[in-house]
């Protein structure tokens, strides 16, 4: 079972905190007889009013982070955006009919805490939903030119892969599957989906594996300007 921390467990802490601070106040007071009672209701109504503030402003930017996930959605897949928008909804009023809806969907994602889906995992789930997104491993590919492969069939257009072409050629079978060679291998592949105006989009789910996506240039300037949850391959490191 995975062990989040969230804004309500924080907010746990907090508060029995403050009960064992208070507690170990009025024991000293009662001890010594030199500290004011007062002063310990003082600190404890001051913590109270610290802790619902805290959180009253994480549910404030909680809710604005859900909202901006909802336009990158929209962005990223503005070919389906009606059924992603009903999808997102759903899961921001109702998880449980959100769960029970998209079981199927569902079933083989096992790398999800489904009580506590973030919002990167749900637009992760549509693109899944709608195959428009591929994983790779972190060390190499499954099978041949899997990468273009996926990106031809995913925008109907199949390249030249000039940058690609000329990394693999350059590169020996038994590099290419040391985990350093298959950034080179995005980092060509997108200079040569520019030639295109397409770029690669990459889902940050903390996976050891590249998640990721093609958009259209337009639409990836749009998108780096959002919440964290997608990079370009900028971000990849050997």
């Amino acid at each position: 079972m995975k062990f989040k921390i969230t804004p309500g467990l924080i907010l746990g802490i907090i508060l029995l905190l403050i009960l064992v601070l208070c507690g170990f106040v009025l024991l000293v007071s009662h001890l010594l007889k030199n500290i004011d009672t007062k002063w310990a209701a003082v600190l404890f109504a001051a913590i109270i009013i610290s802790a619902f503030i805290y959180d009253a402003i994480e549910k404030k930017q909680e809710k604005k982070q859900k909202a901006e996930f909802l336009e990158t959605g929209r962005l990223l897949f503005a070919d389906h955006e009606k059924a992603f928008t009903d999808f997102y909804n759903l899961y921001l009023d109702n998880k449980r009919r959100f769960l029970s809806q998209n079981a199927q969907l569902l079933k083989n994602e096992e790398a999800f805490d489904f009580k506590s889906l973030k919002p990167v995992e749900v637009l992760y789930l549509f693109a899944v939903s709608k195959k428009l997104v591929h994983m790779v491993d972190w060390r190499d590919e499954e099978n041949e030119k899997e990468i273009e492969g996926f990106i031809d069939g995913l925008i109907k257009q199949t390249q030249s892969w000039p940058n690609v072409s000329k990394l693999r050629a350059n590169t020996s079978e038994d590099k290419q599957n040391d985990g350093l060679f298959i950034v080179d291998l995005f980092k060509c592949a997108d200079k040569d989906l520019k030639l295109i105006n397409q770029r690669l989009l990459f889902f940050e789910l903390g996976w050891d594996a590249y998640v990721y996506t093609v958009v259209p240039a337009k639409t990836f300037d749009l998108i780096k300007g959002k919440p964290a949850g997608f990079h370009g391959v900028s971000k990849l490191k050997k």
